[in-house]
């Protein structure tokens, strides 16, 4: 679509009429949302899987207080030697 814009805009030579110009930033402004749409569609997809897994993951841990305390116990040493 962008290529399609780009060499309309190129035919022309930079003289556009009126309903030209119109229609070539209606073009390049549907353009820029549907792009947006798909950024926040898929940052909304990746939050709901975020939020899915912690949800699996205290599902898991309130089940046994000793899984609980195995998974706190590498999560803590994990993080703390990472800083090494």
């Amino acid at each position: 679509m962008e290529e399609f814009l780009k060499s309309k805009s190129k035919e022309s030579e930079g003289i556009l009429l009126p309903s030209q110009s119109v229609k070539f930033k209606l073009c390049e402004t549907i353009l820029r949302l549907s792009n947006l749409i798909v950024s926040w569609s898929n940052e909304i997809s990746l939050f709901r899987k975020l939020i899915n897994d912690c949800e699996n993951i205290n599902k898991f841990m309130h089940k046994n207080n000793i899984m609980r305390a195995y998974f706190f116990t590498i999560f803590f040493y994990k993080n703390k030697y990472r800083c090494l």
